[in-house]
């Protein structure tokens, strides 16, 4: 017999982060309230404050290079990064199950209710989460495989895997874009998973202080924010902003924020185009500088291959919350968010890449009708219901079993 004055237990939850700095975003938080390295509100932070609404212990086990360990409260941390991750083939793989393998020794000691489960590991190989009764949550910010080629063999077999997954372990789904959300249903059919898209959360105060452009200030200055890697365009770019600088009949610049492994390669090919007074690489900046070079910028440009899985691009969505019209292609999910205040072109078409951005550099009719679509664009995306810590709190009420009586 239950006794109805009996407190429900208290919650526990795994939460499986990737390779971030969720310990150092973790301290930002519980200091400043959020991260202020980045643009957005991060995936660990909301996670952070879902967990302390609940009153839950949380264990967040995070695949970072550097091996950390935090028991603080409820809170448990423990970073180690996954083995093999840079090697390729059957070995990259071994290092994923092994990486499975520690979540679930994790899971069976700590016994959590739910399980928020990303894309550091396999999840085809975190089926027996099942076994042990906990209800997984996933989280997929890139696509299950590239659009510009089919699953290869081995990948066929894991997505075979990772259908039983998502049908009979995950209760929900999170999908960073609808391009994912396909996917999952695609391996799923012709069973219906629970899967809800959402969009990253940002406060509109941070980019409230951004000037407007001005579309006659000199140099008319593109920007590039990520990782400096061939999949992500960055060569692509410094071709483009060559035909770009040839034709505008006024200045151009290049503005790099972000590092990588093809930083010197970039810096060389600037030299080798004569590029060097135009091109500048700012390295790593956090978010007061970034908004610093977003409010000096008239045009972002995100050139990513169709090697990449791009599962949404963050970039793009900033770029409009900023104000400034992007330039970029499908292979770019979050495409579909912005595509008003966007100049869309031919995926890995540097000739198509360099006509965009020469359009809106020399047509100023054209430059303001897109600035103008990008604040529609931002409004929308402020007031959006589906933010993630919106819809992750919805689907763990429902996988508690609670009701969530304070709303999104």
């Amino acid at each position: 017999m239950t006794n109805p004055d009996r407190k429900p237990e208290r919650p526990r939850i795994l939460y499986l982060a990737g390779p971030g700095d969720v310990l150092g975003t973790y301290r930002a938080w519980t200091t400043h309230g959020t991260d202020q390295s980045q643009l957005h509100v991060t995936f660990s932070e909301q996670v952070y404050g879902l967990a302390r609404a609940l009153d839950a212990d949380l264990y967040v086990y995070g695949s970072n290079p550097r091996r950390q360990r935090l028991k603080e409260g409820r809170f448990i941390f423990r970073i180690e990064p996954v083995p093999l991750a840079r090697r390729s083939g059957a070995l990259y793989h071994l290092g994923m199950l092994w990486r499975a393998l520690a979540t679930l020794w994790i899971a069976l000691r700590f016994r959590p209710h739910v399980a928020l489960v990303g894309q550091d590991t396999h999840v085809a190989f975190l089926r027996p989460l099942a076994l042990l009764r906990i209800k997984a949550i996933g989280t997929l910010v890139n696509t299950l495989w590239s659009q510009d080629r089919p699953p290869s063999r081995p990948q066929r077999l894991l997505l075979g895997l990772a259908r039983r997954f998502f049908l009979r372990t995950c209760t929900t789904t999170l999908c960073m874009s609808e391009r994912i959300a396909a996917q999952v249903r695609a391996i799923c059919a012709p069973h219906e998973p629970d899967v809800r898209v959402f969009l990253p959360r940002y406060q509109p105060d941070w980019f409230a202080h951004i000037p407007r452009p001005d579309p006659g200030a000199t140099p008319f200055r593109f920007l590039f924010l990520g990782r400096l890697e061939v999949s992500k365009g960055v060569l692509d770019l410094v071709h483009a902003l060559a035909t770009v600088r040839a034709g505008a009949g006024r200045a151009v610049a290049l503005e790099f924020c972000g590092d990588g492994p093809i930083r010197a390669e970039a810096e060389a090919l600037t030299r080798q185009l004569g590029l060097e007074d135009a091109v500048r690489f700012h390295g790593h900046c956090d978010r007061n500088r970034l908004l610093e070079v977003f409010g000096a910028s008239h045009v972002v440009v995100v050139p990513t291959r169709t090697s990449f899985p791009e599962g949404f691009n963050m970039v793009v969505l900033e770029s409009v919350l900023a104000g400034r019209p992007v330039v970029t292609s499908s292979v770019c999910p979050a495409l579909e968010v912005v595509a008003p205040a966007a100049m869309e072109v031919r995926p890995d078409s540097v000739p198509e890449y360099a006509q965009a951005m020469l359009a809106l550099a020399t047509d100023p009719r054209l430059y303001a009708r897109k600035c103008a679509e990008a604040g529609r664009v931002a409004e929308s995306v402020f007031r959006a219901e589906n933010a993630y810590g919106s819809v992750l709190r919805r689907a763990v009420f429902a996988a508690l079993g609670r009701t969530d009586a304070a709303g999104a």
